[in-house]
């Protein structure tokens, strides 16, 4: 009879979801169209065994009517025992039987369906059927094969898009219906796999984190070191032009400054071609001031920045410059005031140390101590740049600088250039 695992392709899929890291899924196929579509197959192939059969019975009985009988009547016994058959199919083949046994025995002539033109056209069907079977036996096998080996590379989704095409084909096929079943099992295991995995990765990583809670500093204080230079390097960049950044460089030159009884708009514009930058002096400033062509400039300066000679010749009249739109501009000590900018740096990472949770080992009191020995640390690494420019200072500065404790900031309000420095530590800040 017509067997399947005989043809070896349902053996090569269940070969598959072993490969696969799984088992075949315990259900049907494919619900019960596919179920029928099994018992087509099995009833066609029963139904050619037993024409053959007939039309063996049909050369025998030229020389042995006995013989020919025989051999129909142990064929209705195999069909009897054959399991893979329903009852339904079993008595038609048995009834194609029982008909050619009359027809031998002359019992029943009017019903011979085996004349040798009918078998011939039945035999021609036959071949053709099995030809077409074996044909879709073989690209079965050649797709299954391939579908294998995607598996075997850990390939799944492209497996399972395989698979798919494969029943879509052949969507009676048994072994691309076990198929579909089996791709879908060795998905839900490889998902497990990938959520098993996790599972252990994050089980060391908790236990690491236990073991390190319980090792003991060498220092006091611990950064997490990963930690810092991740944060550090996603701070916001400085945002200055190329311009700006020039402006900068010239008035960190440093060098020595002699002028006596020289107008200030002259000072200025000397200035202003040494360090090759434009200085403009406010309208509103002069008028309120009062400074003239008569207003004249005298100072001795050895060995200073140009920043430093530029902020001292200013603050004799009562001027103060600030950097705008590329260019260094002069004005009133309150109106240089008003155009300060505010920002905001975080630096939590910075002024607590990390012990078990993020926290210092000592305990709540010790970690307010050591925090605010940071910010104090920190509070005058800020007021170091550009000493003269803070008002803490007592120079003559307007800036200002506080810090907060509730987001572990420091709130700056100083001038353009002032927050450039800044921005090369604790990034651009936030306006």
């Amino acid at each position: 009879m017509f067997n399947f695992f005989r043809l070896g392709v349902l053996p090569a899929v269940v070969g598959l979801a072993v490969s696969a890291g799984g088992t075949v899924a315990q259900q049907p196929f494919d619900g019960e169209n596919k179920a029928k579509a099994m018992e087509s197959l099995i009833y066609q192939k029963a139904e050619s065994d037993i024409l053959k059969t007939i039309e063996e019975s049909n050369q025998l009985k030229e020389r042995s009517e006995a013989r020919a009988t025989q051999l129909l009547r142990n064929k209705i016994s195999a069909i009897k025992d054959e399991p893979s058959l329903g009852a339904k199919d079993r008595a038609k083949l048995i009834a194609k039987l029982e008909t050619q046994i009359r027809v031998i025995e002359n019992k029943d002539p009017a019903k011979n369906l085996v004349n040798s033109e009918e078998l011939t056209n039945r035999k021609l069907k036959e071949e053709e059927r099995a030809k077409a079977i074996l044909a879709e036996i073989k690209d079965v096998r050649r797709e299954l094969d391939t579908i294998k080996a995607l598996f075997d590379s850990q390939k799944f989704d492209q497996a399972r898009k395989q698979a798919d095409a494969l029943l879509k084909k052949f969507p009676d096929n048994p072994s691309s219906i076990a198929l579909s079943n089996t791709t879908l099992n060795a998905d839900a295991i490889n998902e497990a796999r990938i959520v098993s995995g996790q599972m252990r990765e994050g089980y060391r990583l908790a236990m690491l984190a236990v073991d390190k809670s319980a090792t003991m500093p060498k220092d006091d204080i611990t950064f997490d070191v990963k930690y810092t230079r991740e944060v550090v390097s996603k701070r916001n960049k400085p945002t200055l032009t190329q311009r700006e950044v020039k402006i900068l460089k010239s008035l960190e030159i440093e060098s020595s400054f002699e002028f006596k009884d020289e107008p200030l708009e002259k000072v200025l514009n000397d200035l202003s071609k040494q360090m090759n930058t434009s200085i403009i002096l406010d309208e509103v400033a002069k008028q309120e001031l009062k400074i003239d062509s008569n207003t004249f400039v005298n100072a001795s300066l050895k060995n200073v920045t140009t920043r430093s000679a530029l902020r001292k010749i200013l603050a004799d009249k009562g001027l103060a410059f600030v950097m705008k739109n590329e260019s260094i501009y002069v004005t009133t000590n309150e109106k240089a005031k008003d155009m300060l900018v505010s920002r905001v740096y975080y630096v939590g990472d910075l002024v607590s140390g990390l012990g078990p949770f993020n926290a210092i080992r000592a305990g709540n009191l010790a970690d307010v101590r050591q925090t605010q020995e940071m910010v104090d640390q920190l509070m005058r690494a800020i007021l170091s740049v550009d000493p003269n420019s803070w008002e803490r200072n007592n120079n003559g500065g307007h800036g200002t600088v506080t810090f907060h404790w509730p987001s572990l900031s420091f709130v700056v309000r100083q001038s353009a250039e002032v927050h450039a420095k800044l921005s090369g530590s604790f990034g651009s800040g936030i306006k």
